[in-house]
């Protein structure tokens, strides 16, 4: 079979089911309840006037119907006492009847005796006007007495529609529809009304909104579906009139002629009858319409089967199924199975719980990421709704849709309340037909979108999730330091090898107790001694017999290395320098008063020489420091006098400048020329060598006529004189070549001449010194020549920049520095004093060269002497004082003291040793106060030993708690921000996507729409009101979270269409199979039940028609398909594919009040984790036993119903009660909750009613919900003899889910009231027996198993002794939930848990982490906690002790003999007093019931 077809044929034998099960009356005085408007009483205190409702009715959001207030009854009227002797009755009683006596006796007060006499015709008449004023008043003390009870029966049924919400609904009906002689009356334009009550004016409103789309008109005619001889297919398009023109039941401008054309529709033989009597119809088979509008209750109508086809009909057409459906019917979709098994476990920081949770609750969110579905069983009490807020924060946080869903309301109704309020506007919580919460999460996204962006708060979100994790880092430090606390408590320290326990090391100490103190201060842990005996020994005797005391303050200060101090002879010469330079610039100072400052030389004051420019800048390699070491020659004087003035030397120094020029062109020309030749005019003078060349060179140019005689006579004249290369001249070239040798040697000569004129005639260089190289001399010279022709321009101011930049005063130097002739001979003849000068600044760098080498080396010294070292001073002070003697002397001390400095390394070298493990101790060594220790080794052991137990001791534990549960105050404050941060970027995410435009623009369009209805009282306002409804259906996508019940679910959403993430069904047993709809809604779906509790009832179909049903439908299809039955629920179905989660852990309930149902319907598997102590109520558990009597024809028992009514009313009036709640159920059938129901709203102010949220009804009616007090009322009797007939647990165990449920209501005081003998009138076995002998007494050995096992360790077994020697009542090994505490003291109704953390025999670091969670849901749960650590009991186990005593005694935990018999009966004065006064208030009722009977007899 195709897996699709085994969904589909699950859907359609539940589609069939239902209905099957629908049962549709066809007559209105067959529903729960009804009233006709025509018998509502009349009276002021009642507004209703539905025959003049005009259109402004119509026109409002929400009108007022009726509007009643309870009346009080009027004060009995006043008659004058003269007048009473006359009448018989109770004049005050409006009930009773009053006769006028004929006759009366008259007595004589003196006597005693009394005369009979006649009444009086004056007193007759008096008496007659009193009975008619009288008459008038019992006229209105009778319309009162009706409208108080018109009053109280619509409040009994609005407490019966508020309790039964989701299976009841209040509406107005209009156009009854009868059949002559056929069992047909009921109306067919109905409209939904609700009912308010103000409690403080103490006033009831029938409601009628006429904005809610819920409370729409809608025309109802099922009731006439098996009618032949109708026409029902003639009146559809009346249903699309209705809907269009809101017709209103109560309109009568419409709803005539609506009625005419809907019954002349429906039939030919159809009236329609305004105001008469409808009772004689012409023939059979005559049907009429009547306009008689009234209220009525009735159970509601669901879409379950349309929502079901509709389902069936999209999965035909290839619709998705949901893997988990699949699972349901035996279907494990392909790669399902891989998928679920790759899927990471979530940790603990990734699941955004906002609320406190266990471990329990936390597996559930990780089991659902792993899962497809998961079931949760969650008895009574177990914190379902926590852990569904808890779950719908945390998918909210995921960007999930959610669907939170019950069969109640109930389970419901406070889980918007514990979402985090910041993202209550992301849900929309729907439990009724009010739909006001929807617009309230419309306006929050509407709001938020306009102040917000995804962009922005995805950013806050990164911010606060490193802050998260953050914390939860700094929490697993904080956890891990306190494991690694308790760990060294419970195990032995090891030190070098050997195993020492807490309790051992504390002993030897407390016996040994100096030993701990030869050591001073603290050592490093559990490191072996770092010294031998014999490097104490030395320490504490052989050093100090080295060096003393002196010797080692020079050495502690730091002995420098004798290397670093200049020799004897080093030193010497040092000073001697000093003291030459001094005398070498003295004397060339001539006795000059100069001294030397700042590197400044001043002579008689002046500042004469920067010193430290002369030495930055002084080179004598310089051109113009090399001129001026020496005196000008006279030439240069004179080149720069005539080139720096106009005299007449000037030009020849021009000339001459310029002749050497031209010479040395003149040779460089010849040069190629002359090359290897060589020319001999010796002897000659070139002028008359010249003559000779020309008249030679003439020669051959014209050599005479005959054999050249001009040429000979010429060559003759020459001779050898003039030679070319050794020969004479041979042509004319070589004539040319000599002519312009001779010309050159002409142009040298008078150079030669110049410069002798010029230069050496003044001081300057000989020609003669010159050879042959004069030309390229005077050529060389040329650059210095120029120099001085023009220094003036060009020297002169370098010169004296020169001067400056070297630091020297030029006005030291020279007198005056104009431009004039004897100027610049003054500057340029200074050499003297320049040089000397120069000289003098040399001499003084030379001494400050000097002082600065002894200064830097007293600088040296100064630097190597330490403060406090003697000898340094010493030596400081004799280079000071250049006292070569005492520096000596102080150097041979120093290497004297260094010979020593071994035997205070070693020392250093032992106590370095020390210094790292034992500061304090090295510090004491330091001093020389070693104490006496034989065996340092010992010593030390037990020194260490000593030390780990006061660091346990001392170790933080108390701190880390507090910072611990610190950190988990912030985890949960910014887990609250992000689960709100986060929940809002996924909205806003959602609505910022390009295809969600539509919701944007909705959201935005919503609002302004609303702001036009205003009060919704314009002309438009319908308009506006049908735009806003539109617009709001678009809105609704982007709302995630939905909570509603089923009823709500089928009839506002579409499950064939709506798809969520998630879906959790809450109270899931209570749901039958039909609800199975919810799981194709879903991607995901969470089941929270309990088998144990109330299961839907098998009604309404026989067993023959169910078995056919299954076997046409899903019998050898789906497996399990026996379990498809009527009183099957959604838990029991979806717990045959899924293995439940069980909630054990009780938050609910005291323990005696829990115990019931732990012990029989859960097997003890239930942790309770309130104690006793928590709640002031005592006793939590009362049997109240009543002589009551069970009616014998309904299931009512008077006295127990009284009891219970003047029990409650009693609690009422004692402030122990102020702020309860209360809760009543019968625990055989509804007749006997109506009945105290009824009474409670006569006995009882409604205010208080309202106040402590009275609840009235069975077992059923509770699930989900509980109360502060509750009262059982077990409602059977015994008037027989023998037992009462055996009552089981029942079919299915229905009767033990039921009990189950009722008895774990109360949160802290429970009620039974009964009228049964347990020994006598019940039978072993019955389940009425066994629950009122828990009742009788509730013993805590059903909550906690007390076991009385071996201690854990030596410290919990000593602490449990003392405790029980001083008088305490302790119980070891004390489970608490599923938690085992170590002992717990007890005292009346107080607990104190005690912890020992000491050696245990399995104590894992694993089991410590359990420990600390498992304390801190404890601790959330109102334990207190002592602690007792094995390191401080040990070290002091009295002080430990006496302070756990004290502790406990201010908690209120004493020994057992201070409990005196005033204390032990404490607990029951409140119980007496509440029974005597119940005694009194039924008395009290008793009395005036029989004075009313008597009066009316």
């Amino acid at each position: 079979m195709k897996n699709k077809e085994k969904v589909l044929a699950l859907y359609n034998y539940i589609s069939e089911i239902s209905k099957n099960l629908k049962n549709t009356k066809t007559n209105i005085n067959e529903e729960k309840w009804l009233e006709f408007f025509r018998n509502f009483p009349k009276y002021k205190d009642i507004i209703f006037e539905y025959e003049k409702l005009g259109e402004k009715y119509f026109e409002n959001e929400e009108s007022k119907l009726l509007e009643i207030k309870k009346p009080d009854f009027r004060k009995p009227l006043h008659i004058d006492k003269d007048l009473l002797p006359w009448i018989e009755g109770d004049w005050g009683d409006y009930r009773g009847v009053i006769e006028i006596n004929e006759k009366t006796i008259i007595e004589d007060g003196k006597n005693g005796s009394g005369e009979i006499i006649d009444i009086s015709p004056e007193i007759e008449e008096k008496i007659n006007i009193e009975l008619e004023k009288r008459n008038l008043w019992v006229e209105e003390q009778l319309i009162i007495e009706e409208v108080r009870n018109f009053f109280d029966t619509l409040y009994i049924k609005y407490l019966e529609l508020n309790k039964e919400t989701e299976t009841l609904e209040l509406l107005i009906g209009n156009g009854i529809v009868r059949i002559k002689e056929r069992n047909i009356y009921y109306p067919v334009l109905l409209k939904k009304i609700k009912i308010d009550f103000n409690a403080k004016d103490n006033i009831l409103i029938l409601s009628d909104s006429h904005s809610n789309e819920s409370f729409s008109p809608f025309l109802y005619t099922n009731f006439l579906n098996e009618i032949n001889d109708i026409h029902l297919e003639n009146i559809f398009e009346l249903e699309k009139e209705i809907k269009e023109r809101n017709l209103h039941p109560l309109n009568r401008k419409e709803t005539s002629d609506f009625f005419k054309k809907f019954i002349h529709s429906l039939s030919s033989r159809g009236y329609f009858i305004g105001k008469g009597n409808a009772e004689d119809l012409k023939e059979d088979g005559d049907i009429f319409i009547e306009d008689n509008p009234l209220i009525f209750i009735r159970k509601k109508e669901t879409g379950i089967v349309n929502a079901i086809d509709n389902i069936i009909h999209k999965i035909e057409k290839n619709g998705e199924i949901p893997a988990h459906l699949y699972e349901l019917v035996g279907v494990m979709k392909e790669g399902e199975k891989e998928n679920v098994e790759q899927k990471k476990n979530f940790k603990e920081e990734e699941i955004l719980f906002v609320k406190d949770a266990n471990s329990e609750q936390i597996n559930i969110a990780r089991q659902i990421e792993k899962n497809n579905a998961v079931v949760v069983q969650g008895p009574p009490g177990t914190g379902k709704t926590h852990t569904i807020a808890n779950l719908l924060g945390h998918f909210l946080a995921q960007g999930k849709n959610v669907l939170v869903t019950s069969q109640t309301k109930k389970a419901l109704r406070v889980l918007k309340e514990k979402i985090p309020e910041d993202i209550q506007g992301l849900c929309i919580s729907i439990l009724d037909d009010d739909n006001s919460d929807m617009r309230k999460s419309v306006e929050t996204i509407s709001e938020k979108l306009g102040n917000f962006t995804s962009e922005k708060l995805g950013k806050e979100v990164e911010e606060l999730e490193k802050i998260r994790m953050k914390e939860y880092s700094d929490l697993e430090n904080i956890n891990n330091q306190m494991c690694a606390i308790r760990y060294k408590e419970s195990n032995s320290i090891n030190f070098n090898g050997e195993t020492f326990s807490i309790q051992e090391i504390a002993k030897y100490l407390r016996e040994n107790s100096e030993i701990s103190e030869k050591i001073p201060g603290k050592i490093s842990e559990l490191i072996a001694c770092p010294i031998t005996n014999d490097e104490f020994k030395f320490l504490s005797n052989e050093y100090r017999q080295s060096v003393t005391e002196s010797e080692e303050k020079e050495i502690v200060s730091g002995l420098n290395d004798i290397s670093d101090y200049l020799d004897e002879n080093e030193f010497r010469e040092l000073v001697n320098n000093k003291k030459l330079a001094w005398e070498e610039l003295k004397k060339l100072m001539n006795e000059d008063n100069f001294n030397i400052s700042d590197d400044i030389l001043y002579v008689k004051g002046k500042e004469i020489i920067d010193l430290k420019k002369f030495k930055e800048n002084y080179n004598t390699r310089q051109t113009v420091l090399k001129e001026l070491i020496r005196n000008v020659e006279k030439w240069k004087v004179d080149a720069a006098v005539s080139g720096g003035t106009n005299s007449g030397n000037k030009a020849n120094w021009k000339n001459f400048m310029e002749d050497i020029k031209k010479a040395h062109k003149y040779l460089n020309n010849m040069k190629p020329k002359l090359f290897k030749k060589k020319i001999d005019v010796s002897g000659v003078d070139p002028s008359d060598a010249a003559k000779m060349i020309q008249e030679l060179k003439d020669a051959f140019d014209n050599p005479g006529f005959l054999f050249g005689l001009n040429i000979k006579k010429v060559k003759n004249k020459i001779g050898k004189r003039i030679t070319l290369n050794g020969e004479t001249i041979q042509d004319t070239a070589e004539c040319n070549l000599l002519l312009e040798y001779l010309d050159l040697l002409v142009k040298e000569k008078e150079l030669k001449e110049s410069w002798k004129e010029l230069i050496e005639n003044h001081d300057g260089v000989s020609v003669d010194s010159l050879d042959g190289n004069f030309i390229d001399y005077a050529f060389e010279s040329i650059k210095e020549i120029e120099y001085f022709f023009n220094w003036n321009y060009l020297g002169k101011e370098k010169l004296l920049k020169d001067i400056e930049d070297i630091g020297i005063d030029k006005k030291y130097i020279f007198k005056e520095t104009n431009i004039s002739i004897e100027e610049i001979k003054n500057i340029l003849n200074s050499g003297e004093n320049i040089e000397k000068t120069m000289e003098i600044g040399n001499k003084a760098l030379k001494f400050l060269e000097k002082e600065e080498k002894y200064s830097l080396y007293l600088a040296k010294i100064k630097n190597m002497s330490k403060k406090d070292s003697e000898l340094d001073g010493k030596l400081k002070d004799s280079v000071k004082n250049e006292d070569t003697e005492e520096y000596v002397e102080c150097l041979k001390q120093l290497e004297k003291i260094q010979e020593k400095k071994k035997y205070y390394q070693r020392r250093e070298n032992i106590l370095e040793k020390i210094s790292k493990t034992a500061p304090e101790w090295y510090k004491a060594l330091k001093t020389g106060n070693t104490g006496k220790i034989e065996n340092i080794c010992e010593v030390w052991k037990w020194k260490q030993l000593s030390q780990e137990l006061d660091k346990l001791e001392k170790e933080p534990y108390e701190i880390l708690e507090k910072k611990a549960a610190e950190k988990r105050k912030n985890i949960k404050k910014v887990t609250l921000e992000l689960v709100e941060k986060k929940s809002w970027y996924h909205v806003l995410c959602f609505i910022e996507k390009k295809e969600n435009l539509l919701v944007s623009q909705a959201l935005r369009g919503w609002e302004q729409t609303i702001q036009k209805i205003g009060k919704g009282t314009g002309k438009n306002a319908a308009l506006y009101r049908k735009q806003a409804k539109e617009k709001m259906a678009v809105c609704q996508k982007a709302v995630p979270a939905w909570i509603m019940p089923i009823n709500k679910v089928i009839d506002t959403l579409n499950p064939a269409e709506n798809k969520f993430d998630i879906i959790i069904i809450d109270e899931s047993s209570q749901s039958d199979i039909s609800s199975l709809v919810l799981l194709y809604m879903a991607k995901k779906v969470i089941i929270v039940g309990d088998d144990k509790q109330v299961s839907p009832l098998d009604i309404g179909i026989n067993v023959e028609k169910i078995n056919s049903l299954r076997e046409k439908y899903i019998k050898g299809k789906i497996i399990n398909d026996d379990l498809y039955g009527l009183n099957s629920s959604l838990y029991s179905v979806a717990a045959t594919t899924y293995q439940p989660l069980m909630l054990k852990e009780h938050f609910r309930c005291v323990p005696e009040i829990i115990g019931y149902s732990n012990k029989n319907s859960y097997d003890l598997k239930i942790k309770p984790l309130r104690e006793s102590g928590s709640s002031t109520l005592k006793p939590a558990v009362i049997d109240y036993k009543v002589s009551g009597i069970r009616d014998e024809k309904r299931k009512i028992n008077m006295i127990e119903a009284q009891t219970v009514t003047a029990l409650l009313k009693s609690c009422l009036e004692l402030e122990e009660y102020e702020g309860s709640s209360f809760g009543v159920v019968s625990l055989l059938g509804d007749e006997q909750s109506e009945l105290i129901q009824k009474m409670i709203v006569e006995k009882i102010d409604l205010t208080d009613i309202e106040k402590h949220n009275i609840l009235c009804g069975n077992p059923s009616h509770f699930q989900g919900d509980e109360r502060d007090v509750m009262f059982l009322t077990m409602v059977d009797s015994n008037s027989g003899r023998s037992s009462l007939r055996m009552m089981s647990d029942g079919t299915e165990a229905a009767r033990k889910k039921r009990y189950n449920v009722a008895a774990s209501r109360a949160k802290n005081q429970m009620w039974v009231i009964n009228s049964l003998d347990t020994d006598n009138d019940l039978k072993t076995g019955d389940i009425r027996k066994e629950f009122l002998e828990y009742v009788k007494s509730p013993k805590e050995m059903d909550l906690y198993k007390k076991t009385e096992k071996i201690s854990d360790s030596v410290l919990e077994k000593n602490v449990a002794k003392y405790l029980v020697s001083k008088g305490y009542h302790i119980v070891q090994q004390w489970e608490a939930g599923s938690y085992r505490i170590d002992m717990v003291a007890l005292f009346q109704d107080k607990k104190m848990a005690i912890e020992c953390d000491g050696e245990k025999w399995n104590n894992t670091i694993e089991n410590i982490r359990q420990d600390m969670e498992h304390q801190n849901v404890l601790e959330r749960c109102g334990w207190q906690f002592i602690r007792i650590r094995g390191s401080k009991y040990f070290k002091n186990p009295e002080a430990v002790m006496n302070k756990v005593m004290e502790e406990l005694n201010q908690k209120g935990i004493y020994p057992k003999n201070m409990e005196d018999r005033e204390v032990l009966i404490k607990e029951r004065e409140l119980m007496n007093k509440i029974k005597n006064r119940a005694s009194e208030i039924i008395r009290e009722w008793n009395e005036s019931n029989n004075s009313s009977k008597n009066m009316r007899l």
